[in-house]
């Protein structure tokens, strides 16, 4: 049990706090290649135990609906060409590590291990951030004092709602999980330090949630909160208008807090809004096969300047546009990802999990599950690695707890180097994996530092040498690519940058291409990238100059008025020298263009 609990512990803290600063997009990258590494370890111990020491397979209907999800994912990955993004080598790890704990996980106390391994990582996690918030360790976001170890507030306060339920498991069901506590001398002032300390996670856990005001964190911890209290008293309430009036109480309780959030900031609200209204487009093209993992951010955009040409956008949308590579809502965005028989298969999975008969290993992963889902209406949980880790957990637990297992002995002698050959080339596939992350990731670092000082022949060099490591990483791509425009290489950036179409697409690509076939005297083409770039945000002034210069290039001074007019109107959201610049040079623009066009 100790072994477990120390395992737990120093497996989730790994993945949630590790960033290394050698490595390009370092909250993200760092996590994934410390958590493919260890993965190595988890496929090792799994074939040990399993195949090696020659013990039957116990299957769930949960186990087979995870292996057929993880085959569709990457199968639908190699068909669209998206296996080289982050998210893939989470996924591969994830499942490494989820039948590590199928086959460690053989009895309930030592589920208790894991529990309180997980929350004591919480803690750590969360006294990080009271440490961010006093200033005692940095911030990773200049605007922000407190993300914890991640890119901004939100990931951090997901981690912390479905982390602390592990807590809120601990206090309500301590009578029955501290029993497995024995064979130890100090038991009972273990456990009552064990119960102080979970009551100070929770109570510092909350502090840490209010101060980052995270809507969908604190809808998500209420969720949990009521969801665990439910199954807790309902145990003994034995009439069901009571259990019902529970029930009514909780919705009401939700329903007023959902009201009060989003109140509490309509446009953020309105932004995740819009971001659906256009999904739902995409899902219209989509819904079949899908994009492919990590494929929405490649095509998002797109749909965006769709919408906003139409004209058919309201003030409102116009101002709340900006560049987006989530759709805010994990569901809508796996359905485009995945298409139907994806999502069909998510949702039989959510369906068997919730069908388990009641234990409390299946209260404490119901509630994992539901408030990881809570928080997928309206953030990208699926997206942020700890909180993978968590919901396979979750899984896992369920899975063992799950009823009606079919037992299977594998032909040992038959299939012995069978399956050492498959083991081997799992494990040399993830070390694999993790030296190119590795290579990739850390030489990127180095290129975008060179371009940040303007030593772009530094910068074309790393970017060079990193190429074969991060050829379908969209951002790398845009990076390469705006690196090789602001060197003069035209040519060479665009067949960067329209590669980087293919992975992410955003205005910072679309301009660029525009400057490129500025550069090359490509003006139709040119016209055609700036255009593009003002219908994905009409709210920005940038493309919009853009295109008013090249309209006057062409001596098309109608339409160049019409652009310098635009940009006129525009609010100044912040006002900047650079804005400032740009308007006075669009007023006079109006003021001495009374030449017809000749174009």
């Amino acid at each position: 049990m100790r072994i477990t609990l120390s395992n737990s512990f120093l497996i989730t803290t790994l993945v949630s706090l590790v960033t290394f600063d050698c490595y390009q997009n370092s909250t993200f990258a760092s996590k994934t290649i410390v958590f493919t590494i260890l993965s190595v370890g988890f496929i090792f111990y799994f074939i040990w135990q399993i195949i090696l020491s020659k013990k039957n397979l116990f299957v769930s209907s949960i186990d087979l609906v995870v292996f057929a999800l993880l085959v569709h994912i990457i199968s639908n990955a190699l068909i669209k060409g998206t296996i080289n993004s982050l998210r893939y080598y989470d996924l591969i790890s994830c499942y490494a590590y989820y039948l590590f704990l199928r086959n460690v996980i053989r009895a309930e106390k030592t589920i208790l291990a894991i529990v309180l391994g997980v929350s004591l990582a919480i803690f750590v996690n969360t006294l990080y951030g009271w440490g961010q918030y006093f200033y005692v360790f940095e911030s990773f976001h200049s605007n922000y004092a407190l993300t914890g170890s991640f890119f901004n507030p939100a990931p951090f306060a997901g981690l912390i709602a479905v982390g602390s339920m592990f807590s809120v498991f601990l206090i309500l069901y301590r009578k029955s999980l501290y029993r497995y506590i024995t064979n130890i001398k100090a038991r009972k002032t273990i456990v009552k330090f064990l119960y102080y300390l979970t009551v100070l996670n929770i109570l510092l856990s909350i502090g840490v949630l209010i101060i980052l005001q995270s809507r969908a964190s604190w809808l998500a911890f209420i969720i949990g909160t009521s969801y665990m209290v439910y199954t807790k008293v309902t145990q003994k309430i034995k009439f069901s208008i009571k259990r019902y009036g529970y029930i009514a109480t909780a919705f009401v309780l939700i329903a007023v807090c959902t009201f009060f959030f989003y109140t509490m900031r309509k446009d953020s609200a309105d932004g995740r809004v819009l971001v659906w209204k256009i999904s739902t487009e995409m899902l219209k093209d989509f819904s079949l096969t899908g994009t492919g993992l990590d494929g929405y951010k490649a095509h998002y955009m797109d749909y965006q300047a769709q919408y906003f040409a139409k004209n058919k956008a309201s003030k409102q949308e116009i101002a709340l546009s900006d560049n987006v590579v989530y759709a805010f809502n994990d569901f809508l965005q796996f359905f485009i990802e995945e298409g139907i028989l994806g999502f069909l298969l998510l949702v039989t999975l959510i369906w068997f999990i919730f069908k388990q008969p009641k234990s409390i290993v299946r209260n404490i992963s119901t509630c994992l599950i539901l408030v990881l889902l809570a928080f997928a209406c309206f953030s990208y949980p699926l997206q942020i690695l700890p909180l993978k880790l968590i919901a396979f957990t979750a899984i896992a637990f369920i899975a063992f707890s799950a009823k009606n297992k079919q037992e299977f002995k594998l032909p040992y002698a038959f299939m012995r180097w069978q399956i050492l050959s498959i083991t081997i080339a799992w494990i040399g596939l993830q070390l694999y994996n993790a030296y190119s992350l590795h290579t990739g990731y850390s030489i990127w670092k180095k290129a975008f530092d060179a371009y940040q000082e303007m030593n772009f022949k530094e910068s074309i060099s790393l970017y060079k040498n990193s190429y074969k490591y991060l050829k379908t990483n969209g951002e790398f791509l845009m990076h390469y690519g705006k690196a090789l425009s602001l060197a003069e290489q035209p040519q060479c950036s665009n067949f960067v940058l329209h590669q980087a179409e293919q992975y992410l697409n955003n205005t910072v690509v679309q301009t660029s291409l525009g400057d490129n076939y500025t550069a090359l005297e490509g003006y139709p083409q040119a016209i055609q990238h700036y255009q593009k770039a003002c219908d994905m945000i009409p709210n920005r002034l940038y493309p919009h100059y853009l295109l008013a210069k090249m309209y006057e290039k062409q001596e098309n001074f109608t339409k160049a008025k019409q652009e310098a007019t635009i940009i006129l109107q525009m609010p100044v959201k912040i006002p900047s020298i650079a804005t400032y610049q740009i308007r006075e040079e669009m007023k006079e623009l109006l003021k001495m263009n009374d030449k017809p066009d000749t174009k």
